[in-house]
């Protein structure tokens, strides 16, 4: 079987499943912000950030290093999983003992608990390193995305009976605790391992090597995401945390969706042919193609639509929302469209370019930060975090241009129908909304205007390119049938 016809077979296989975990994950978020407060997500939020931030310790990128290994991949596997499960204990014990560190960070009391229990999450996480990259190694993605099936399905139930139940915020930490559980034993049911319960050095020190760039990346990263979410947390308070926590999370729906599904994929895929700089650059192009393709009316319509979600969709109480919500729309397009560079850049190991870009990101962040909670609110950070990834987006693209030998209109030629298009669509229903008013019925009426409004548009752009996919894919499944 041809790279093309097993990537595209994982795409498909991967979206299929990522697809139903999405709308998952939207539905338990819909009913644990109908049952939940606030003040509720603003502790799952501050445990997020205290938490991830002591969890990216928890890898230091042996993952990826094992993925991106050409040699002795079983040997790395093992030696990748031990260290994995001791440095998972460590992680595990440092955030059991400095839980009170959040509760005295943000003068919140219950989050010291919260952190204890679902710091068992990184621990129970640690044991999985095995089947999650041998079997992201062999492109077997549809056996990873079974176990995240399995995973969401047990923290949606766990998560919506106890908040039925009254349990408010420890909803949401035993769903978490118990899909991790969950997650762990379907790995284990879909690929038995055994440990050596050795460590070879001479492997530990190579995957270092090139795991430390990753980790770096990561971790600059993550602060960039979440230092919103401290400095909401501290300088407003934790309700306001929990307001800004339901824009972002829903302004990642999408962004998340298409993100892991090119990640898990794309990754291993660009890994696999790293020395041959005319398939990359292929294959970069048309992943670029076919995720803007559908981020940019998901986003756009979102963007239009924001204001009907929230108020009939999760409630009253979440209108302070909306502001943030629509302005972190055009931040998840921007993530949607700018995925793909990533992958690229780690399967040819410019893991330095990642870190030193996300540096001066995290470095503006740091600045410009607290004068934007101040004087901005949660609107003011929405509005940074956008400004921050749009310009990070031009830097990553011309860094892009040099690694694949392109131009740089080459990249922004494969989204302008979409955007185009997109955009469009926005006026359209935009005159559409100044019309009919606001109502439940002109929320939905709104949704079906603009699919058909992007349908008409993006066809009239990109005819040729829409027959070619439809081609693609018809052909694909012949060749399974």
């Amino acid at each position: 079987m041809s790279l093309k016809t097993t990537t595209v077979r994982n795409l498909g296989i991967v979206a299929g499943l990522q697809l139903f975990i999405s709308a998952m994950n939207a539905v338990t978020l819909i009913v644990l912000a109908r049952l939940l407060t606030p003040f509720d997500f603003g502790i799952i939020g501050i445990a997020g950030f205290f938490l991830g931030f002591i969890g990216q310790f928890g890898d230091f990128g042996l993952g990826a290093a094992v993925i991106h290994r050409k040699d002795r991949v079983e040997e790395s596997l093992q030696t990748g999983a031990m260290l994995r499960i001791i440095i998972g204990l460590i992680v595990f014990l440092v955030a059991f003992f400095s839980a009170p560190l959040a509760s005295m960070i943000f003068s919140t009391p219950e989050a010291t608990d919260v952190v204890r229990i679902l710091a068992v999450t990184i621990l129970i996480g640690s044991f999985g390193f095995i089947p999650n990259n041998a079997l992201a190694k062999r492109l077997e993605f549809g056996r990873l995305a079974i176990a995240a099936f399995v995973g969401m399905i047990v923290t949606s139930s766990v998560s919506i009976g106890l908040a039925l139940a009254g349990f408010s915020y420890w909803a949401i930490v035993y769903g978490s605790v118990a899909a991790s559980v969950a997650t762990l034993l379907t790995l284990y049911v879909i690929f038995p391992w055994k440990f050596t319960w050795k460590v070879d050095k001479q492997i530990a020190k190579e995957l270092f090597r090139y795991g430390i760039h990753v980790f770096l990346m990561v971790l600059i990263v993550f602060l960039i995401f979440n230092l919103d979410n401290a400095a909401i947390g501290i300088v407003i308070s934790v309700a306001a945390l929990g307001i800004y926590f339901i824009a972002y999370r829903w302004a990642s729906v999408f962004a998340n969706f298409l993100t892991k599904m090119v990640n898990r994929v794309m990754f291993p895929t660009y890994s696999s042919i790293q020395e041959d700089e005319g398939r990359l650059r292929t294959g970069y192009l048309q992943t670029l193609d076919v995720i803007s393709f559908i981020g940019a009316p998901l986003y756009f319509g979102f963007f239009i639509v924001a204001p009907e979600f929230v108020v009939f969709v999760l409630g009253d109480k979440w209108t302070p929302a909306i502001i943030a919500l629509q302005i972190l729309c055009l931040f998840g397009f921007i993530r949607v469209i700018l995925q793909p560079a990533g992958d690229l850049f780690l399967a040819k190991g410019k893991t330095k370019w990642l870190s030193i870009t996300n540096a001066v990101n995290l470095v503006i962040m740091i600045v410009f930060l607290y004068p934007a909670v101040l004087w901005g609110g949660i609107e003011g950070v929405a509005l940074l975090v956008f400004l921050i990834y749009f310009f990070h987006t031009i830097i990553i693209y011309w860094l892009t241009t040099k690694l694949l030998n392109i131009r740089f209109v080459d990249i922004t030629n494969t989204f302008a129908d979409p955007l185009i298009a997109s955009l469009g669509m926005l006026i359209v229903v935009l005159v559409f909304k100044a019309f009919a008013g606001f109502s439940l019925g002109v929320f939905a009426a709104s949704i079906l205007i603009g699919f058909i409004t992007y349908l008409v548009f993006i066809y009239a752009l990109s005819r040729k390119k829409i027959l070619y996919y439809l081609r693609e894919i018809m052909s694909m499944i012949r060749q399974r049938a």
